[in-house]
């Protein structure tokens, strides 16, 4: 997977290393598509081996923001990645599932895997009321959920804080 935040949306060396290593991985890379040459980007990158991309909205390294998940001028990217039967990888997190649901909405064909599970808030514990969020993208069949170590490290946070805090 492309690191955004480093090469930007140079996919070069990930299609590179995974040309070198096609047996064992997969490239999933990066457009701004917000620009009107993206369907053209994304062509280019398809023709090195990228099989998928990703929308970096926010993470470790930036503060979330998903005004851009459904800027009109994505939309042209999205169906081109649908027609192609590509994936659409999303790092957000709860503030920006509205965003993902319309999307899923608009382009039924385009898998959309959602990073780190969208980061819900889990600081409630069982049954989780605070990432109802997240819950509310399960009537979706294009949507699918990357499981990731941070929400398990998320979880197993809570649970110390509340045992600790026992005394």
């Amino acid at each position: 997977m492309q690191a955004s935040t480093c090469y930007g949306y140079d996919n070069s060396y990930l299609c590179d290393a995974t040309a070198r290593f096609s047996n064992r991985f997969t490239a999933v890379g990066s457009v701004d598509v917000l620009q009107a040459d993206a369907p053209k980007m994304i062509r280019h990158w398809v023709e090195r081996g990228t099989n998928g991309f990703r929308l970096f909205t926010g993470g470790s390294t930036a503060a979330f923001d998903p005004s851009t998940l459904d800027d009109p001028r994505s939309f042209p990217s999205w169906q081109l990645i649908g027609e192609l039967g590509l994936s659409m990888c999303i790092q957000t997190d709860p503030v920006g599932l509205a965003q993902v649901a319309g999307l899923a909405k608009r382009f039924p064909k385009v898998r959309i895997v959602l990073d780190h599970l969208g980061r819900p808030d889990v600081t409630d514990g069982p049954p989780y009321k605070k990432a109802s969020s997240l819950f509310g993208l399960a009537p979706f069949e294009n949507i699918y959920l990357k499981l990731t170590p941070r929400i398990f490290g998320d979880v197993q946070r809570k649970h110390r804080l509340k045992h600790s805090s026992r005394g």
